[in-house]
């Protein structure tokens, strides 16, 4: 009876350190959107003047494409991350977006030399909501340039978060890193 509970006891204790270390192996990283090393136009940096605006968003700031601006395919623009992932694996990921319309509510990402893909074509307007890219990337560890490029006028970011939880979803504004130099 005791070798019973003896084995029990060891496989419970294994079960739960391994579960540990695959929690731990999770890579998440959250940062300002306007902490671009970056910026082309029509793509800017805002500081929200409005109290009352500023306090929906991450530390008052964002980057925008403001509405009449013009689109990516016709007018260019973009934000350039540098993102410092420290474990190999599938990545995926998250804009907190606030959109103007069905005409302004995508923009197109670029990790490392993963082919371009589009984030958002989501029915949430005018109301900042995270937004989940329709792929994952397997990435290797290391620094990768991540690149947001305008698509349609009218979007606002607030942050950007990458991470290998595939579980995990961001509800309100999240805790921020700097990014590497």
């Amino acid at each position: 009876m005791n070798y019973k509970i003896n084995r029990l006891m060891i496989c419970g204790t294994a079960a739960f350190f391994l579960m540990s270390m695959y929690a731990m192996a999770d890579t998440t990283v959250c940062f300002e959107a306007e902490d671009a090393k970056e910026i082309k136009v029509p793509v800017k940096i805002t500081e929200l003047k409005d109290k009352a605006e500023a306090d929906q968003v991450s530390q008052g700031k964002i980057i925008e494409i403001e509405q009449g601006a013009g689109e990516g395919s016709k007018v260019g623009g973009s934000a350039k991350y540098k993102i410092n992932l420290k474990e190999d694996g599938v990545y995926y990921l998250w804009a907190r977006c606030w959109w103007i319309d069905s005409c302004g509510n995508s923009f197109g990402v670029k990790i490392g030399d993963k082919p371009e893909f589009i984030m958002g074509n989501d029915g949430t307007y005018k109301s900042w909501h995270w937004i989940k890219a329709k792929v994952s990337i397997k990435l290797d560890k290391g620094v990768y340039d991540l690149v947001i490029d305008n698509r349609e006028d009218g979007i606002k970011i607030d942050q950007i978060l990458i991470t290998s939880d595939r579980k995990l979803i961001p509800v309100e504004i999240e805790k921020s890193e700097k990014l590497p130099e």
